[in-house]
């Protein structure tokens, strides 16, 4: 009987434990690539979104950009970013957040370097709320400027160009 009560006791106490623990809220986080199919004829855009979760990260900034930085699990998708780009440095100063990316980031040169920024710029401000970002490469110059710095009022994400064909 008093085993009987014991047991009890254990089961009424790890019930109320399970009861009293938080449930870990999934939420989702839009990271955003080049589009592998962007049939620009039909109005489709050259960024496609991939959405994942969270997982417990919600403002653990570094870890969601180092995840972002793997590159997307999507076919429909593709980095734009050089083979080996990582994250050095993030912070958050005021409005804006800043992001100091490898060096790799200064291989890429003209269109090239503006849709990564593009893609790069819309996932961080996102996930931070922030009202821009400055992305700078490790002690390279990108296309001739120390970082590029990204608005939501400044970053159109749809495809105005028509073909001619």
């Amino acid at each position: 009987m008093k085993r009987c009560i014991i047991l009890i006791a254990v089961l009424l106490f790890t019930l109320s434990a399970c009861s009293n623990q938080r449930r870990e809220i999934h939420e989702p986080v839009n990271y955003y690539y080049l589009s592998t199919n962007p049939q620009l004829q039909s109005g489709g855009s050259m960024i496609s979104c991939e959405i994942r979760d969270k997982f417990g990260h919600t403002n653990d900034y570094t870890y969601l950009l180092e995840d972002y930085l793997l590159g997307p699990k999507s076919a429909e998708s593709v980095s734009p970013f050089p083979a080996g780009t990582g994250l050095i440095h993030f912070d958050l100063v005021k409005d804006t957040a800043l992001v100091n990316l490898t060096s790799h980031l200064a291989l890429l040169k003209g269109h090239k370097l503006t849709m990564a920024c593009a893609c790069l710029g819309r996932t961080v401000l996102e996930i931070t709320g922030m009202k821009s970002v400055q992305i700078s490469a490790q002690g390279e110059l990108l296309d001739g400027k120390e970082y590029i710095s990204i608005t939501s009022s400044n970053l159109a994400l749809i495809d105005s160009y028509v073909s001619s064909q």
